[in-house]
């Protein structure tokens, strides 16, 4: 009966309607038979149906599982190859580029070698040792040994027919290739990388210590051109109210003869070169550029650099320039010449103003 039916566990229960739920472990065909097990409740062709659809599934997820697996090693492969990749470079070396950096290498060495035979022209050793040194780091290890060894006979035989100058390159030659021996290929390669971008980084410093070199040349020519300008402007300037009493001038022209008073840097503007001589080591200790204005440190070093017997002979005048040559590096370049000090004075005066 259908309460019996519920009530055996194996045989499936029943829910309210009355219908009848299968159990989790039974198949599709035995759910599909009647409740007395007789006779089918489906027809046939849906078992089969769904036994292919089942089989279906179990190769699909075969599949699944081996792609996942081929998906895994692939990535292995992938950490693998970037691992190489490191060590190794943009250098990398395959099979085709193998036997065409053998051929490179064979042709290039008979140059070489047809250079130096008698009638040969010109030796090419200076232009192509360089690139078959640098082929033969790219040869496999095999062909590192075999070529050691062709020049070690080459070397070690008496024959009459090599010159002394192929002597001499295999020398040189086995010397390299006994290095390369004991090296991988890959490690020789990223010698070579890195000895390549050190070549690289040099040329680029030099280039830029060419351009820093050049800009601060022209950097000190400008500071040069205004040293002359600012001493075109001030040497008049300062001979004008030399010995001068200050309280006889008014604005500018007095506080410039006043400061031509108190500061003997100003003085030797003008002084001659005997009367630069005369100048005891003592005063230039109290000397400095403190308290000077920048067109008059100018001034000044113009002064001393055309001074050459007094800086030959005088340590203290070459302090002296060293410092204001320090001052100077801190000044601009560029700008308007400076100003003749006590210059608007000197115009009122002309115009009938005040004395």
């Amino acid at each position: 009966s259908l309460a019996a039916a519920s009530a055996d566990p194996a045989g499936g229960d029943a829910d309210a309607g009355g219908s009848l739920r299968t159990p989790r472990s039974a198949s599709f065909h035995e759910a599909a038979k009647g409740l007395d097990g007789a006779s089918p409740a489906v027809p046939d062709a849906m078992v089969a149906e769904y036994e292919r659809v089942k089989r279906e599934l179990e190769q699909m997820r075969e599949m699944k599982a081996k792609y996942e697996e081929l998906r895994s090693n692939h990535e292995k492969l992938k950490v693998e190859n970037e691992e190489v990749r490191k060590i190794v470079g943009d250098m990398y070396v395959s099979v085709d580029e193998d036997k065409e950096i053998t051929d490179k290498y064979k042709a290039t060495y008979k140059e070489i070698v047809d250079s130096l035979a008698p009638g040969g022209g010109p030796p090419k050793t200076g232009e192509l040792m360089p690139k078959l040194y640098d082929l033969m780091v790219r040869m496999n290890d095999e062909d590192i040994r075999k070529e050691y060894m062709v020049q070690m006979e080459i070397i070690l035989n008496d024959d009459p027919s090599v010159s002394e100058r192929v002597k001499g390159i295999a020398e040189g030659m086995s010397i390299k290739l006994g290095e390369m021996m004991d090296t991988p290929r890959h490690q020789r390669i990223a010698k070579l990388a890195k000895e390549e971008e050190d070549r690289k980084q040099a040329q680029r410093q030099q280039q830029q210590n060419q351009a820093d070199a050049a800009k601060s040349k022209e950097r000190e020519a400008a500071q040069r051109k205004r040293n002359g300008q600012a001493y075109d402007a001030l040497e008049p300037a300062i001979r004008q109210v030399l010995g001068v009493k200050p309280l006889s001038l008014f604005g500018d022209e007095r506080q410039l003869a006043q400061r031509v008073q108190n500061r003997l840097e100003l003085r030797m503007v003008v002084m001659s070169a005997p009367e630069l001589k005369m100048i005891g080591p003592g005063q230039y200790k109290s000397m400095g550029t403190g308290g000077l204005k920048p067109d008059e440190v100018r001034a000044l070093t113009h002064k001393l650099e055309q001074q050459k017997d007094l800086l030959n002979t005088s340590a203290d005048a070459q302090r002296l320039l060293a410092m204001l040559k320090r001052k100077i590096a801190a000044l601009p370049t560029d700008g308007a010449p400076p100003p003749s000090p006590g210059g608007a004075a000197a115009a009122s005066r002309a115009n009938g103003g005040p004395p």
